[in-house]
């Protein structure tokens, strides 16, 4: 879920192969990454939810590919989404 004082994200994409160690961290990597690239114009939570969809969508992947998902694998799978 993203969330700023106008808006919310709820993220149906991800599911319980995001529930790994370390995978919160591939996901605070992909945040702080679009945000240090922000551009004006660009809002921090379009950013922050296109890392979040990202994410649950490189998970989801791995999920198909891997019987048990290690956030190495999450990693690996954010050049095939």
């Amino acid at each position: 879920m993203v969330a700023d004082s106008s808006q919310v994200f709820v993220d149906r994409i991800g599911g319980p192969e995001l529930a790994t160690a370390g995978s919160g961290d591939v996901l605070a990597g992909l945040i702080a990454s679009f945000l240090v690239a922000i551009k004006d114009g660009e809002k921090a939570f379009d950013l922050v939810r296109g890392a979040v969809s990202l994410h649950s969508k490189a998970g989801r992947q791995a999920a198909k590919n891997f019987t048990s998902v290690t956030a190495l694998e999450i990693l690996e799978e954010l050049r095939n989404v």
